[in-house]
């Protein structure tokens, strides 16, 4: 298997799959989070391949994206097929995608499956977490303090939920950049009331 190849397939792929995408989730999300997983798996001394491969998938079939969850869940496993995965590796990716989501709470047991679910939280929060909530909030057409709502339910608890040393180091200067924008608004909000 030519990795390169297989990595440059994957991107065109969920490019042309996910690049109109107005939620959050887009291809540029996805990029952010296959360049932190190599990143954090160099860091953390693991082969970043595997790593950037689940992460370029890890919103294939999420059920906030997609119609048909089953339905995209079959097409991915079909196309990794095509690429070249055998059905060992098959089953490594999808069940490392099935521990991503903060909402399914499932535990990342290995070091694989923490350094991506790492990489998805750290772009949930700092600058880039606050522009992909208000896209969120926007597109779902939720009212602005329904959006900021997310920052308490959500963004302000991942920060504690890292697993690797190489995210935890990442997210302490994001979550007071978050922080002090929460504070800001709400300031700004009831200056004059």
């Amino acid at each position: 298997m030519n990795k390169q190849s297989v990595i440059s397939t994957l991107k065109k792929h969920m490019h042309d799959r996910f690049s109109n995408d107005t939620s959050g989730h887009n291809y540029d999300h996805m990029i952010r989070v296959s360049n932190m997983s190599t990143y954090i798996a160099r860091q953390e001394g693991l082969d970043p391949f595997l790593p950037e491969v689940i992460a370029l998938c890890h919103d294939y079939y999420d059920d906030k994206l997609v119609q048909d969850p089953a339905k995209s869940k079959q097409e991915l496993i079909t196309f990794l097929k095509q690429i070249g995965f055998d059905n060992d590796t098959i089953d490594v990716i999808i069940t490392a995608i099935g521990v991503i989501s903060f909402r399914h709470n499932k535990q990342a047991t290995t070091l694989l499956q923490q350094v991506v679910k790492d990489s998805d939280r750290l772009d949930a929060i700092g600058a880039i977490g606050i522009i992909r909530t208000i896209q969120y909030g926007t597109t779902h057409n939720r009212p602005v303090d329904e959006t900021m709502q997310h920052f308490d339910d959500k963004l302000f608890r991942l920060k504690d939920l890292l697993h690797t040393k190489t995210a935890q180091r990442i997210a302490s200067e994001r979550h007071q950049l978050m922080r002090d924008f929460y504070d800001a608004y709400y300031y700004e909000r009831d200056l004059l009331k």
